[in-house]
């Protein structure tokens, strides 16, 4: 995590007390970030995607820390799925993929 992405987290009101960043893809075109943001008894899951050090896409996939968490699982494809909760064999309310471009689609 450096200056510039919490910037950027911040100017989104992602303010918060603790960052965690995990780079879940990097090549030569793209690099896929998963940065979680704490800030009291919640935690924010913000996915990004960039290139060549400049953002281009960003979308919050996941929230946990009230009595309504929204999960969620990045599949092999890097499409992603959102859930309410947390139990086995939810369906997915919300789905997305990152197109050719590096941005972040709703399905």
């Amino acid at each position: 995590m450096n200056e510039n992405l919490i910037d950027f987290l911040k100017s989104k009101n992602y303010d918060g007390e603790t960052y965690k960043g995990f780079v879940i893809r990097s090549d030569n075109d793209f690099e896929f970030l998963l940065i979680s943001m704490a800030r009291g008894d919640s935690e924010y899951f913000i996915l990004i995607t960039s290139t060549n050090h400049k953002i281009i896409d960003y979308k919050e996939i996941g929230a946990i820390g009230d009595e309504n968490p929204v999960t969620f699982k990045i599949n092999q494809d890097f499409s992603i799925e959102k859930y309410h909760g947390n139990n086995e064999n939810l369906a997915a309310f919300e789905k997305y993929q990152i197109d050719n471009n590096g941005n972040i689609r709703k399905k």
